[in-house]
């Protein structure tokens, strides 16, 4: 049985739509932050940061955070 696209990360959207603050939540993330202490490093609420990455999620088509780490790794978005 052969996997799915998805198993590799392979999403059809635009990258490019992901704006600077959700790669730097995004980059936080893949560093090991937790989301309270990327809105506290932010100065921004626990809620804005969770709105950041549902939008990046929608932008990529990426189902879970994992996968836009993942995403954003493999395409050079975050280094």
């Amino acid at each position: 049985m052969r996997p799915s696209p998805r198993t590799f990360g392979h999403y059809d959207h635009n990258y490019q739509t992901i704006s600077e603050r959700q790669k730097e939540i995004i980059w936080l993330l893949s560093t090991g932050k937790e989301h309270q202490d990327i809105a506290e490093m932010l100065g921004i609420c626990l809620m804005t940061v969770t709105r950041h990455l549902q939008r990046a999620k929608n932008a990529t088509g990426c189902p879970t955070t994992t996968a836009l780490i993942a995403h954003c790794l493999r395409r050079g978005i975050i280094l």
